[in-house]
């Protein structure tokens, strides 16, 4: 009776449907989770960031420590290459490791002039960057639903700006270098989108991560104090806040990779400025820091109303 309902022609074929559905149910959950995952993670990470920083963990040293990091993060992922670098190609993942690096420059002074609130949902703009630079590379129409979006990203940085008048230098100065490091994230992405296949998928994510970590060298003569010599609190705080910022990418990459679903998964991934944005709210008395109760909570809802807008500007790309 069991094996004459096995190889029942209806019952083998709802058999395979209700496996084919599974595995469509599977592959829409991870396109959900991929992004969440990392954008959690990257909130986390600059949590732990801001707090090394504060604890004089100094710019340079951080941004020096954490590329390397970043790049131990990602070597393992060489046992899972099975292509083969095409090295007359290999200009393309210098060139995308070099817009790499100028990001998380730019990225670790912003979060060292101000608050994590503020620079985290700035983040988000990276998205309109990425579709800037596509443009760039192969000229399209503007379809008038950009405008629309950049006027709603205009009142969300407007709202993210918020702040009192004793740290409104360094809101404004926070919001200026974010904008910078998500116009080179923005090249990094949309070169690699574009030319990876040259060099290959995985090589080219290592040679970024390669040259991410020779650019680093550039910057020992700038580190004023010894490079290992932290405080307890930095160094923890720093290693910690790089290596979730480390991971995220890792796994944001391997879910643009393997997923496919580039857009779905940039637009959720522009999650992480809300949830900056309520870990500062929650959680911040526990990685000591004050920017609730600097900026009040009137401000911080006009950061959470400024982050939410910049999520629906970044969607209404892809209408």
């Amino acid at each position: 009776m069991r094996q004459d309902f096995f190889q029942h022609p209806v019952s083998h074929c709802s058999f395979r449907g209700v496996r084919a559905s599974f595995a469509t149910f599977r592959m829409h959950a991870m396109i959900i989770i991929v992004p969440l995952a990392s954008a959690s993670l990257y909130a986390f990470g600059s949590l732990f960031l801001k707090q090394g920083l504060q604890n004089g963990a100094g710019a340079v040293r951080s941004l020096f420590l954490g590329n390397f990091i970043m790049t131990l993060c990602f070597l393992p992922t060489l046992a899972l290459s099975q292509e083969v670098p095409d090295w007359d190609m290999v200009c393309w993942p210098v060139i995308i490791g070099i817009c790499f690096f100028c990001g998380q420059a730019f990225t670790v002074w912003a979060i060292k002039s101000g608050d994590v609130s503020v620079q985290t949902p700035l983040m988000g703009t990276k998205v309109v960057f990425v579709a800037a630079w596509t443009m760039f590379l192969s000229p399209d129409p503007i379809r008038p639903i950009l405008w629309v979006s950049a006027g709603l990203t205009a009142i969300a940085v407007f709202l993210l700006g918020q702040s009192n008048e004793i740290n409104y230098r360094s809101v404004r100065k926070a919001i200026i270098l974010s904008l910078i490091s998500c116009v080179f994230f923005g090249a990094t992405d949309s070169l690699v989108a574009a030319r990876s296949e040259l060099f290959g998928r995985i090589p080219t994510m290592i040679g970024m991560m390669l040259t991410l970590s020779v650019c680093s060298l550039f910057l020992m003569p700038f580190v004023q104090k010894p490079i290992f010599e932290f405080s307890p609190g930095a160094a923890g705080a720093m290693c910690m806040g790089s290596l979730f910022i480390g991971l995220q990418a890792l796994i944001l990459n391997f879910g643009l990779s393997y997923l496919g679903e580039a857009t779905t998964i940039n637009v959720i991934y522009s999650s992480r400025g809300l949830f900056g944005i309520l870990l500062v709210w929650f959680l911040g008395k526990q990685f000591s820091n004050r920017e609730r109760e600097h900026a009040g909570d009137r401000i911080m809802r006009f950061r959470l109303t400024g982050a939410s807008l910049m999520m629906l500007a970044i969607a209404l790309i892809f209408v």
